[in-house]
């Protein structure tokens, strides 16, 4: 069908859930992780057999099954439904190369978040579109070895297979499994949570009250429309574009989010009703990994829970005043871990599981002030320090950077050389990168002040 046959194991699939597809189609997950000393290619190649041995899944292509519907009401699923994961007997995409920048590995690191100072890129790029489409494998990885000593590997995994930190979960066994250390046991079967997959739950702090969202139906005709549309929004290349770059020490995170979104150019929060000019509304958004929460609530094992690397994460939103952000985040985190919305989010992914419905869209919400600025954040604090592939994971010296690539508006990751430091990366709106070429310069600037 592509071009060539490709040997699959014998009846191994891995069912997706409805919400590990509409993840698929949205984002690749990729990370960098940039390394003192080179990396052996050929071990690296032997320890990529060996995981794919161990965990088939992330050796596969996805393949919609064909339906047969015996009743009328068949045609009336959603097209999210019925997606497998189609494990291939083949070693997972390894491309290696070494380049040709005059600069120490040190030099390219901390510049790697500025896409165009590069001239080989340090991680793969499939697209979604290809990878949904069974075009192309869910996981692809990359070796870099530069000129002056050192190296990069950056790997990139479908979001319909793995979540943030299941991502970080996959590279720490993959060193492990490169040193013969004592393996991590991951937990790859989307069974575990009973419903694995993502949703958002809208929270109200009392503060302001936004209307109420509209869900997205996929089910009957609209469904199918609606799928149609969303297959070909997305483009055929992945679009890497440069980020602004901060390191600063340690704080809570809602003393960053406040600080950076203080430092953003006043042109980003354009919409905003003009009594609210100098003091504009945002709506904040933050992922929660329930492998922490659901433990908790529920009666299940953390032990198998930490090691999942499916979709484990929701996410929920509130609303507040710019010069509020601190005391709303703050607030945030408190309310999302309660047993009320840990069966909340319970609820909302079962019966999305079942029919396709009450998944709230991520469109800007209306309420009495006007349409909101939308800011996602995500901190990969305790992500990053759970995968531990900073310590000499793949024997090559001491990570010198760990760069996930572009997702959300606010990224928030550890410091290598500083334990005490974090680094945060931005990622704003293309109208203001069009509009505005050195907003780069003018959050950095800002942040500084």
């Amino acid at each position: 069908m592509f071009g060539h046959t490709r040997r699959r194991l014998a009846g191994a699939t891995t069912s997706l859930t409805p919400l590990d597809v509409f993840y698929g189609w949205a984002k690749t997950i990729d990370c960098t992780w940039y390394f003192q000393e080179q990396i052996d290619p050929v071990r690296l190649k032997q320890t990529l057999q060996r995981f794919r041995r161990l965990y088939p899944a992330f050796s596969s292509k996805v393949r919609k099954q064909s339906t047969h519907p015996v009743h009328w009401t068949a045609h009336f699923l959603s097209p999210l439904h019925n997606h497998q994961l189609h494990h291939l007997d083949e070693d997972i995409p390894l491309d290696i190369t070494t380049s040709t920048e005059d600069l120490t590995v040190q030099e390219i690191a901390n510049h790697a978040h500025k896409t165009t100072h590069l001239t080989v890129l340090t991680v793969p790029t499939p697209s979604c579109k290809d990878i949904m489409r069974g075009k192309t494998e869910t996981m692809h990885v990359k070796l870099v070895h530069y000129k002056h000593g050192g190296c990069s590997l950056g790997i990139a995994m479908s979001h319909c297979i793995v979540d943030g930190k299941g991502l970080h979960l996959v590279a720490s066994e993959l060193g492990r499994l490169f040193r013969n250390d004592a393996l991590l046991g991951l937990e790859t079967d989307r069974g575990v949570l009973n419903m694995p997959a993502t949703t958002e739950i809208e929270i109200d702090l009392g503060t302001r009250t936004p209307t109420e969202r509209q869900g997205l139906d996929w089910n009957g005709i609209g469904g199918n429309l609606l799928w149609w549309l969303f297959t070909r929004l997305h483009s055929a290349h992945c679009i890497r574009p440069p980020r602004a770059c901060i390191t600063t020490g340690t704080a809570p995170t809602s003393h960053l989010v406040h600080r950076i979104l203080q430092a953003f150019p006043t042109e980003f929060f354009k919409g905003t009703d003009p009594q609210h000019t100098h003091n504009p509304v945002v709506q904040l958004c933050a992922s929660v990994d329930v492998r922490h929460i659901l433990p908790r609530h529920l009666p299940m094992s953390s032990s198998t829970l930490n090691m999942f690397t499916g979709n484990a994460v929701y996410f929920v939103h509130a609303t507040s005043l710019l010069s509020e952000v601190d005391g709303c985040f703050e607030k945030l985190k408190e309310t999302i871990s309660t047993a009320d919305y840990v069966h909340k989010y319970q609820r909302y992914v079962a019966q999305f599981c079942q029919d396709g419905q009450s998944f709230t869209n991520a469109a800007p919400i209306e309420d009495d002030d006007g349409r909101t600025t939308q800011v996602f954040v995500n901190s990969q604090l305790s992500i990053v320090d759970d995968g531990c592939v900073r310590y000499n994971m793949f024997d090559a010296g001491p990570c010198l950077r760990i760069l996930p690539g572009p997702s959300d508006a606010i990224q928030i990751v550890p410091s290598m050389h500083n334990k005490d430091a974090v680094e945060i990366l931005v990622n704003i709106d293309a109208r203001v990168r069009l509009s505005k070429k050195n907003w780069i310069e003018d959050i950095e600037d800002g942040f500084e002040k």
